[in-house]
């Protein structure tokens, strides 16, 4: 294309074309951000458009998020995790939730790897606690979904 001859007004009038047609092939990005586990976690995307539902992403996400949290709350007396804190580890793992059955497992063999420094009974007999361990499985759990 020859742009000799162009007056600044049609050079002006080219650019504005060509930066609207380029703005508009942008995908459009939407974040959500929530309170959960004791954080902010948020999902993000860009969307062209031919996406029907982002928002799905958004609430199936937190909804996960909420899920795991409730199962695994150290601080909710009534949650899995302190319902099951008294039991053997084999008994902890055969009764739990299915949904979070791998997050206590990678927990028990985390301290059988470490000889101990990771440990999800390190407040005592009878106690658990999956603090870290939990957030990060409901990140993979959300990941997961995504894909």
């Amino acid at each position: 294309m020859n742009f000799r001859g162009l007056t600044t007004a049609g050079a002006s009038a080219l650019a504005a074309l060509a930066l609207a047609a380029g703005c508009s092939r942008e995908p459009e990005r939407s974040r959500v951000e929530w309170s959960v586990m004791s954080t902010v976690a948020a999902v993000q995307w860009r969307s062209d458009g031919t996406i029907p539902s982002t928002d799905l992403a958004a609430v199936t996400t937190s909804n996960l998020f909420a899920r795991v949290e409730s199962l695994l709350n150290r601080f909710d007396p009534a949650s899995e995790l302190n319902r099951l804190a008294e039991l053997a580890d084999e008994e902890v793992v055969a009764q739990c939730d299915p949904l979070v059955r791998p997050c206590y497992q990678a927990a028990f063999r985390l301290r059988d790897e470490t000889g101990g420094r990771f440990d999800p009974r390190w407040r005592g007999p009878g106690t658990l606690d999956l603090g870290a361990i939990a957030k990060g499985y409901a990140v993979d759990l959300a990941a997961d979904w995504l894909k």
